[in-house]
């Protein structure tokens, strides 16, 4: 039995032929359109019933099977491909993606065929369910664009935020906590960079202390719904307090902000997984501080006022949405 593991490439890198490489036991092969390098399969050996796939009936409402896919050698697999990625950009491989891939398992006669009750499954980031997402109100849709010249002193910092939110639901998650530190720093940092500075600014920054409190209070709500990653963040960060936490904020980032091959156990940039709960515990708190910082805006007298002349009849009975709500996308994933 054999498991196939096929990763997309992404770059532009144009081969004249493509064939088959056998080495350490593994069977690598380049895919291509055009000659331009689409995929790389790697090919490793599935040994035994523990390296197979399994579909288990479940009582579970709404559930009907329990799928267990295993990942024979994936994580010597995963390290030989970054080697692989790193040697090819210096010919025009932007990335070689390990973390959507599809796996195929390749039977070698017809008793092996007969013991896999599927064959292939792939990973993939989730796309929001569009049918099920709450809509957003015209009123705060209008009040965004009447309210855009009012927000000077806060599109910059609202800038890092977008883009660590694009990141945190690409699974970039290094990238994320930059971002969302940048947010930090630019809406409470006081000017300072030295660590110390930093960290006695943000203890001193009520907006985000009190981010912090909401989203420790209710970490299912605000954090994350999935019960897995919500176990592995409750166990990093339950027991701490505000100020160790915006410590710890601190001293992340400017762990990441530094890098040396020599020192043990230091972060691979492609390593996102590792940093996921630290993510998601940055992406609630900067939500938090964001929805309230648009929300200063949008609810002026000003906005409002402007948004019932130009959209309210006299008479009318509509209301403006009531602050608090924010779009689904920025909920906990």
């Amino acid at each position: 039995m054999k498991c196939c593991y096929t990763f997309k490439i992404s770059g532009q890198i144009k081969v004249d032929v493509v064939r088959p490489i056998s080495v350490r036991g593994w069977t690598f092969e380049f895919l291509h359109e055009r000659g331009i390098l689409s995929h790389l399969t790697v090919i490793v050996p599935a040994n035994g019933p523990n390296d197979l796939p399994t579909i288990t009936s479940t009582p579970a409402p709404g559930i009907k099977a329990d799928i267990k896919v295993p990942a024979p050698a994936f994580a010597f697999v995963r390290q030989e491909v970054r080697s692989i990625e790193a040697l090819l950009s210096v010919f025009g491989v932007h990335e070689i993606d390990v973390n959507r891939f599809k796996t195929t398992w390749i039977p070698e006669s017809e008793e092996e065929k007969k013991m896999i009750p599927l064959n292939d499954f792939s990973t993939d980031v989730a796309e929001a369910d569009t049918e099920t997402m709450l809509p957003m109100p015209f009123d705060l849709l209008a009040r965004c664009v009447i309210g855009a010249d009012e927000t000077t002193a806060i599109e910059m910092p609202l800038a890092f935020f977008r883009k660590g939110i694009v990141s945190f639901y690409e699974g970039r998650f290094i990238e994320a906590i930059y971002d969302f530190y940048f947010f930090f720093e630019s809406m409470f940092g006081e000017g300072q960079f030295k660590k110390r500075g930093v960290e006695e600014a943000f203890k001193k920054s009520r907006p985000l202390t009190e981010a912090i409190e909401e989203v420790m209070a209710n970490p299912a709500s605000t954090v994350t719904h999935r019960k897995a990653e919500l176990q592995r963040f409750l166990k990093k960060y339950a027991g701490m307090s505000v100020e160790g936490i915006i410590a710890h904020i601190v001293e992340l980032r400017g762990f990441l902000h530094h890098h040396t091959v020599k020192r043990k156990g230091i972060w691979h940039p492609l390593d996102h997984n590792r940093y996921e709960s630290e993510a998601h515990l940055f992406r609630a708190v900067a939500c938090s501080i964001a929805l309230k910082t648009a929300i200063e805006v949008l609810y002026t007298p000003e906005v409002v006022e402007t948004y019932k002349r130009s959209f309210l009849k006299p008479d009318s009975k509509e209301t403006t949405a009531q602050p608090g709500v924010p779009p689904d996308r920025l909920r906990s994933r």
